[in-house]
């Protein structure tokens, strides 16, 4: 005689035991490993409403190569690391004694001074010094663009 749910029950049940029979494996899998949280990623919208500065301002600074974005989302949108609300804050700090083009020069020859310090690595021994490049992002091919 067929009960209507029967079957879902013993499958329930069955998924249970079967759960249960492997969890004391799964915990101790995360005791030995150490779990990598992911980075948060901030739409411009959100830095909106954790900074001062507005949408549109924002963009200016991605574009002008005063903030860079993490990654793109498959849509096109912007997305940020933490890493820029300290540059954001570098921006304010700057801001008052500094125009935007002077900014500008400072944050590159800091991030051209970050980058050649870990970039650069001794080869075998040999003394000499090997740099890695990669392919510029979009964002670096449009700021040079607009810094011709």
């Amino acid at each position: 005689m067929w009960i209507p749910g029967l079957s879902l029950i013993f499958l329930t049940v069955q998924y249970l035991m079967s759960d249960s029979n492997r969890l004391p494996a799964v915990q101790s899998e995360v005791k030995n490993r150490k779990l990598q949280i992911p980075t948060k990623l901030y739409r411009i919208g959100e830095l909106v409403r954790y900074t001062p500065f507005s949408r549109q301002t924002i963009h200016n600074y991605t574009t002008m190569g005063l903030i860079s974005e993490a990654e793109w989302t498959d849509g096109g949108h912007r997305l940020y690391d933490e890493t820029v609300f300290d540059r954001l804050s570098e921006i304010i700090h700057l801001k008052k004694t500094k125009t935007l083009s002077e900014i500008r020069r400072i944050l590159k020859k800091e991030d051209t001074a970050a980058i050649a310090s870990s970039a650069c690595q001794t080869n075998g021994g040999s003394g000499k010094k090997v740099t890695s490049r990669s392919q510029p992002t979009k964002a670096t091919r449009k700021r040079r663009w607009i810094d011709r």
